[in-house]
């Protein structure tokens, strides 16, 4: 049975000590303390240096994967519609809206490393939601109005994450997830149907 770092308390069921080693981390990272609170920060601090980086790479290499895997995905449907629509995909207002998208998550993003540099592991949730909301806002003005709202929702849900820091994955979860599967359907039952 696995140990958790912390509180030396079993962390797992033992069938579920039969998964990779690699994965267990993942999941441990996120998901240990008392009450299934984060506690990111402290986690990394009780891991040996060889594992917290070795789990830190897993995360990140899962982020950049799910990060071209979302890009490709919107370009590739973007494109495809384009064609079915008979309409060029890259025009001025295109360009526009991707600058406008473009410079508030790229200054997120160099945010967002500098907290991790600075072992600032609380912030790195909301600040992801709240510069993808800032980027949201402001790329809302060259597409549908229900954007801006979206981004809205995001900052707020940064802001909860923030003043809330022991439900961050949660939020995290929400806004990435679920406030974007409610606003898909919104958006495909308003345009497309």
């Amino acid at each position: 049975m696995t140990l958790c770092a912390i509180n030396k308390e079993p962390l797992y069921p033992p069938s579920f000590c039969r998964i990779s080693s690699s994965f267990r981390r993942g999941i441990c990272f996120f998901a240990i303390g008392n009450n299934n609170n984060l506690f990111i920060e402290a986690f990394l601090k009780n891991l040996p240096l060889k594992e917290s980086g070795s789990t830190v790479i897993h995360l990140l290499i899962d982020a950049l994967l799910v990060l071209v895997l979302a890009i490709s995905s919107a370009l590739f449907f973007s494109f495809k519609k384009a064609q079915t629509q008979g309409v060029r995909i890259w025009t001025p207002i295109s360009k526009r809206l991707l600058l406008n998208f473009l410079v508030p998550l790229m200054a997120g993003g160099l945010f967002i490393i500098i907290l991790c540099i600075s072992n600032q592991w609380q912030l790195i949730v909301p600040s992801m939601l709240i510069f993808y909301g800032l980027a949201l806002v402001n790329a809302g003005k060259f597409t549908y109005g229900e954007v801006f709202y979206l981004g809205i929702a995001e900052i707020f849900i940064g802001f909860v994450s923030a003043l809330l820091p022991e439900f961050a994955l949660f939020s995290w979860c929400f806004g990435f997830g679920i406030l974007h599967i409610v606003y898909g359907l919104f958006m495909y039952r308003k345009y497309d149907v």
